[in-house]
């Protein structure tokens, strides 16, 4: 990722710090949110430098290759891909400033200290007259059995997904973007907790997520073209019928996924929670 090579490595270290961010999280459920308040800070800073670079990359290299496979010789589109190839190194560049930064170093020293400790980031529950920190109300904390904390995590997670989640063709994309949020996390959950029940079960229910997963991330990733193309017209002007081929292109595409999504998301209706 530092040597900006491969898009796959700025993905891939982008997914490993969402993961992160909900195993920390796990923790903050258990013994408070206060636990893990700096850490969480901190690698939400990281999230809002990588995320733009990641942004960048998918628009750049996958998006607008295909728009220009389809529409071969369009009047401008190679200056405009131009153009955004200038600003996703630009992004990407800041993404490597920031993992060289003494900021970051001190962030991966501040999470190893944490990992090395034995009491979940210093704060060890405690009872309620002990002066120490308890563990939200709803939640069973650190008292509980591994498995009675999964039900009860899971059932959480499922609950946000499904309230929303039918809804999805005819919501508004900041709706989907909480919705591609609550599958996202119900599918860490229920990874990180998969070793906790029938190994069968969980992998017939993460398959069907999965299919959920990537048309949300379709679906987000065309919400998102609008917002770059309008940092890119502060920087240079965009010809009319480039800017229209690209948006037109993209809404398209995103009709044909929420015909898809309709089926996806059946199938996972139809999936048994594992953990029931």
């Amino acid at each position: 990722m530092l040597e900006g090579r491969k898009p796959e490595y700025l993905h891939q270290f982008r997914v490993g710090l969402r993961r992160l961010r909900f195993c920390l999280g796990l923790v903050g459920m258990a013994v408070g949110k206060e636990a893990i308040a700096l850490l969480a800070e901190e690698l939400r800073w990281l999230g809002t430098v990588l995320g733009p670079a990641r942004d960048w990359d998918v628009f750049a290299t996958e998006t607008l290759a295909r728009i220009a496979r389809e529409f071969r010789g369009a009047a401008g589109l190679a200056g405009f891909r131009a153009h955004c190839a200038r600003l996703r190194r630009a992004h990407g560049e800041a993404a490597r400033e920031a993992v060289r930064s003494s900021r970051y170093t001190a962030l991966l020293l501040a999470l190893g200290e944490a990992f090395a400790r034995d009491d979940l980031v210093g704060l060890r529950q405690q009872p309620p007259d002990d002066g120490g920190p308890a563990a939200p109300p709803e939640s069973p904390g650190l008292s509980a059995r591994a498995a009675e904390f999964g039900d009860f995590m899971l059932e959480k997670r499922d609950r946000r997904l499904r309230k929303n989640g039918a809804r999805v063709p005819a919501a508004p994309p900041d709706e989907r973007h909480r919705v591609r949020i609550a599958a996202k996390k119900l599918r860490y959950a229920a990874e990180f907790l998969a070793s906790l029940y029938p190994r069968k079960r969980v992998q017939r229910f993460v398959a069907a997520l999965e299919a959920l997963q990537d048309i949300l991330g379709a679906l987000n990733d065309a919400a998102v073209v609008g917002r770059l193309l309008d940092e890119a017209a502060t920087k240079a002007p965009i010809a009319p019928r480039v800017e229209g081929l690209v948006r037109g292109w993209v809404a398209a595409s995103a009709e044909g996924e929420l015909a898809r999504y309709k089926q996806a998301w059946r199938e996972f209706d139809e999936v048994k929670p594992f953990w029931r």
